[in-house]
């Protein structure tokens, strides 16, 4: 039963990002409905990005192209992308209301929903290139160059 009740916490969550602003409509409440989503859209991201840095660091070391004693990643840019990858993600995640604000604002349609979906493809499938990357090169060096020729 409780396998029940988490696919319906799971599934409400996802009614609820995705339900458009409720009632009638203003640049306010638009706004305020992106706001009210920001944090899961954080935790998508950050959720990602670590998948995406594990799958990164076992395929970049099973690739073999990595020598003894370099370092997986560079430090300067392990901080880099700690502190000024949430700022860019947050930047472009105010696109979002700014968009659909301009867009009710000209057509009296509120594209939220569908603006966040497409976001969050947009930032999980950004933070996978390097995870992409080295899936790739790994099968390339596994799978004798089949991949990639």
């Amino acid at each position: 039963m409780s396998k029940q009740i988490e696919k319906n916490d799971q599934n409400n969550l996802l009614c609820w990002l995705f339900e458009p602003v409720e009632g009638e409509a203003s640049k306010r409440k638009i706004w305020m409905w992106w706001e009210a989503r920001r944090l899961i859209y954080n935790g998508l991201v950050i959720l990602s990005g670590l998948i995406s840095f594990a799958a990164y660091c076992f395929f970049l070391i099973g690739s073999g192209h990595l020598s003894p004693g370099e370092d997986i990643i560079e430090p300067i840019a392990l901080i880099a992308a700690a502190t000024v990858g949430p700022v860019v993600w947050n930047c472009a995640y105010c696109l979002g209301p700014i968009v659909d604000i301009a867009a009710f604002s000209a057509t009296g349609n509120i594209l939220g929903p569908v603006l966040l979906k497409l976001g969050m493809a947009f930032s999980v499938l950004l933070m996978s290139f390097p995870a992409i990357y080295w899936v790739v090169k790994f099968f390339q060096a596994v799978g004798g160059g089949i991949i990639g020729r």
